[in-house]
């Protein structure tokens, strides 16, 4: 089961640096080459963020610390 979640943080870094590649390098390549227009896309810094979190996570921990609720303290 842990094998599981360490390959769903590696997915959620593969898919953090496509969209970083798609969303945010190329936009800056744009510039570099000197386009007259670029587009860029605000949204994917949220989702590159909240990507690498998770995935860091899953990939360090294999989620071994599960949710604790006050039922569980009891």
């Amino acid at each position: 089961m842990e094998a599981k979640y360490r390959l769903g943080g590696v997915l959620c870094l593969l898919l953090a640096g496509a969209i970083a590649w798609q969303g945010i390098w190329l936009p800056l390549q744009q510039e570099g080459l000197g386009a007259d227009s670029i587009t860029w896309m605000p949204r994917a810094t949220v989702v590159i963020g909240l990507c690498l979190v998770f995935g860091v996570y899953f990939l360090t921990t294999g989620n071994r610390y599960p949710i604790v609720t006050s039922r569980d303290k009891r």
